[in-house]
């Protein structure tokens, strides 16, 4: 247990550090080029590129099914199933990327050529982007089982690096695109494609030079083929009803209330991204640990960790969460100067979701490890569904736009809790009384915490250091408030994690 919460630790240092560090150079890097695309250019390739990857949403449905399949048959220590899997999984992307290139170079090729509004002048650069974009999916399909890997094994440091090198060829490239005398858009589409590569090849020859228990074999089993398309069909569903919830909470919002209010839409979207990742890297380190934990049938350490985890995610939000909620309209002010009406409402609502959200995580991933996730996807599916004609009936009825982000809290509470107790029958070993308990002790924290941080706001905050200060002040409040209710075990992780801080911070 000790030396399964020291890799926690780790796994989430060099989480964090990789989020600092790709999310700084993506804002930075996405600048330039758009300085160096224009408009136009920009706008063509998000336009054709998007044609191919939009079916990349399935990239992480695939990848998160690989992921559950490898980490239970490492947690059971059937190595000789893990290479089965591994390699199935690498077949069943093989084919799904010939779909793929099949779909993309007749119909997908057809539909560019004749149906999209493209100037004559920029067709050559557009066809060039489309099948760079189509190869660009290829590699990420082929690279989904050996991602899968490095993560069940728990390599996060390796995870991190490889995100971090690709982050960098993409500042490499809008470098080029500077100096760049030929076609820019062009040139960006091939880079790109490079980097895809690149990327893959890098996952590839790590797995087969450092991991040399896991070894692709040439094989096909009809009985674990059912049971991976079974698992991702399933996961596929509650993660179609997320993107249709999505994107169809746009369309509601366009038809309804006008492009203004899509405008604060977006920019709340945006807000969400960044903020999910405070829990989402955490929650990625523990993931692995979770469903092997449960594999190995060590019970007891999978209800400490699933109640620390629920615990230190929620955590992680609420220190991002209160200070931005509080000064949302000084961080809108910095970030964009003006910024189209609803947009502090629209973000300070749907960091409510996010908190939501943050907190019931670990129930997904531990409903996974089961393997039973029918009915936990078919709720979550459906009742996301259901929020996109309730707000139409609203906004239909004369309420104000603020009016879908209520009915989606509403929703998605209940949807977690319904989700929550499907968890709780597959595994009776749970305390509903214990998660009950978290939950309770979570909002008392934010409730203080919020309040004494909103005092320290309007008494001493003022402009963008304002925001910093605040920031600060409610890591340390809530921090403080948090270490006195923690229990035992989660006191030994965060000690821990305290040692390995000041270790790191000496060399």
């Amino acid at each position: 247990m000790a030396h399964n919460n020291k890799r926690i630790i780790s796994n989430t240092l060099y989480m964090y550090l990789r989020m600092i560090l790709v999310t700084g150079v993506t804002l930075y890097t996405s600048r330039i080029v758009l300085a160096q695309l224009g408009v136009v250019d920009f706008g063509l390739y998000n336009a054709i590129g998007g044609v191919v990857l939009l079916l990349s949403f399935i990239v992480p449905t695939l990848s998160s099914s690989v992921q559950r399949f490898l980490s239970y048959e490492i947690g059971r220590g059937d190595m000789d199933m893990v290479g089965k899997v591994f390699s199935m999984s690498i077949q069943v992307h093989l084919l799904i990327a010939g779909a793929v290139v099949l779909l993309s170079e007749t119909i997908g090729l057809w539909f560019l050529n004749t149906q999209m509004n493209i100037p004559d002048d920029r067709m050559v650069a557009a066809n060039v982007v489309y099948q760079c974009s189509i190869f660009s999916l290829v590699m990420i399909l082929w690279g989904v089982p050996f991602n899968a890997l490095i993560i069940a094994k728990q390599k996060m440091k390796i995870y991190a690096w490889f995100s971090v090198i690709t982050a960098m060829l993409k500042l490499l490239t809008a470098y080029l695109l500077i100096v760049s005398p030929i076609d820019r858009l062009s040139l960006y589409a091939i880079l790109m494609l490079l980097i895809f590569v690149i990327g893959r090849v890098n996952v590839s020859v790590y797995c087969s030079w450092k991991i040399k228990d896991v070894r692709y074999h040439r094989i096909w089993d009809k009985s674990l083929f059912r049971r991976l398309l079974s698992f991702s069909g399933w996961t596929l569903y509650g993660n179609v009803g997320n993107m249709a919830y999505s994107y169809g909470l746009n369309i509601v919002l366009n038809i309804c209330c006008g492009p203004a209010v899509n405008a604060a839409r977006a920019i709340s979207t945006q807000i969400q991204h960044v903020v999910d990742q405070f829990s989402n890297n955490f929650q990625t380190a523990v993931n692995p640990q979770l469903t092997q934990s449960y594999a190995a049938k060590d019970y007891d350490y999978v209800n400490k960790l699933f109640l620390s985890s629920t615990n230190f995610t929620f955590y992680l939000m609420a220190i991002i969460c209160i200070p931005i909620y509080i000064e949302m309209e000084e961080v809108l002010r910095f970030w964009l100067g003006s910024y189209p009406d609803y947009s502090v409402s629209f973000s300070r609502l749907t960091l409510l979701i996010c908190g939501i959200q943050a907190f019931f995580n670990p129930t997904f991933t531990l409903t996974q490890a089961t393997g039973n996730i029918q009915k936990f996807q078919t709720i979550q599916g459906t009742a996301m569904l259901l929020i996109i004609p309730l707000s139409f009936y609203f906004l239909h009825q004369g309420y104000d736009a603020d009016v879908v982000f209520y009915i989606s809290i509403i929703i998605i509470l209940l949807t977690k809790i319904a989700c929550t107790r499907v968890m709780l029958r597959l595994l009776p070993f749970l305390s509903i009384f214990s998660l009950l308990a978290v939950f309770i002790k979570g909002v008392f924290l934010v409730l203080v915490s919020g309040g004494v941080s909103y005092v320290f706001s309007i008494t001493y905050c003022n402009g963008f250091m304002g925001i910093v200060y605040l920031i600060l002040f409610n890591t340390i409040v809530y921090s403080i408030l948090a270490y006195f209710t923690l229990s035992r075990y989660e006191r030994e992780i965060v000690n821990k994690m305290l040692v390995v801080l000041k270790k790191k911070s000496e060399r």
